[in-house]
């Protein structure tokens, strides 16, 4: 792409991609080890910690109380649950040929066969099955939380697997929101004493209904999932073109950058308002709220920068990344302030 500025002596000037808006290794990788990079996705990693976090913390600021073991291992199955997520993705995108022109997925860099295809998913299925006895351990005395947590993987597999493949009804970030809400929830309720002699169906019963009975889980369980639900409608601008190729119905198929990019804005504006109503409500204490807000700069350069480049698909693709710095930095200042509190 060539843009055209006006010197001061009316001659016509020639300015590259690269003099009109920002680079970015991540939105640009050039090197196959940048394409790993991209294809791995590290900083995706940090969105596996904050519900582990949140949730564990926020039922130590209430009960003052933490065990230890089941928190080290919900977090590592976290992670390798994140793993699997961006694993059958690359997998299922592959399928439906969505991820045709992504360089930096997985399955393209094995060699983009049926055979890489397989492979992925091998190593996804193995991921999830660690995740799983990790859960196990957490949780052997109360199964309540690794129910749920299986539920909150469902709803993972039900977003881009097949036959439901919702996502491409665009129920992506429905589905994104609620996961991460009964993840945090679940976390909670673990860190809470609770009469293990009391039926399953009931110390469940009483893990779904916490955000309904005490908005000291509604506040930090929402305060977790609703950034995540932005890093995934932030990672859908800069592939508009491939999804609607494919039919997958994304928001910003449906709405168009432009009106998306203002839509994201007011998400941003919205997430503010709601932290302080939880603050004023007395639903999040004071050092979490004041805490935590220090990550909004972040939230609003998200907004600001996709507003600038919401067309540029070359440039806007780092806007995921932008969207998980604020998740991670938010999720880790609520924790930092729920311990302290």
């Amino acid at each position: 792409m060539i843009g055209v500025t006006q010197s001061p002596k009316g001659a016509h000037q020639l300015q590259s991609t690269s003099d009109l808006y920002p680079s970015s290794s991540l939105a640009t990788p050039r090197t196959n080890y940048h394409l790993w990079l991209a294809a791995i996705k590290p900083p995706m990693y940090t969105v596996a910690i904050a519900p582990m976090t949140v949730g564990a913390f926020s039922a130590y600021a209430l009960n003052d109380t933490l065990h230890l073991p089941s928190f080290l291992f919900s977090t590592f199955a976290s992670v390798c649950i994140i793993a699997w997520l961006n694993l059958t993705n690359d997998a299922f995108d592959f399928e439906t040929g969505v991820d045709k022109n992504k360089k930096e997925s997985v399955v393209n860099l094995l060699g983009g066969t049926n055979r890489a295809k397989n492979f992925v998913l091998m190593l996804a299925i193995t991921l999830l099955s660690i995740a799983f006895a990790l859960l196990y351990l957490a949780f052997r005395h109360d199964t309540a939380p690794l129910i749920a947590l299986f539920i909150a993987v469902l709803e993972g597999y039900v977003y881009q697997g097949p036959p439901f493949r919702l996502s491409y009804k665009g129920l992506g970030e429905f589905l994104c929101f609620t996961s991460w809400f009964i993840a945090t929830t679940a976390m909670h309720y673990s860190q809470t004493p609770v009469d293990t002699a009391l039926p399953l169906s009931e110390r469940l019963r009483a893990l779904f209904l916490l955000p309904l009975t005490s908005k000291h889980v509604l506040a930090p369980a929402t305060l977790v999932a609703y950034p995540t639900t932005l890093i995934l409608f932030s990672s859908h601008f800069h592939q508009i073109h491939d999804d609607a190729a494919v039919g997958k119905r994304s928001p910003i198929v449906r709405l168009g950058t432009l009106l998306a990019s203002r839509v994201l804005a007011i998400a941003v504006g919205a997430l503010c308002l709601l932290q302080v109503y939880f603050y004023l409500s007395s639903s999040l204490p004071f050092l979490p709220f004041v805490l935590s807000a220090f990550a909004f700069p972040l939230a609003i350069k998200l907004a600001l920068f996709v507003l600038h480049y919401h067309d540029k698909p070359n440039f806007v693709r780092a806007a995921k990344y932008k969207a998980v710095a604020f998740h991670f930095v938010h999720g880790m200042l609520l924790s930092l302030g729920y311990w302290l509190s």
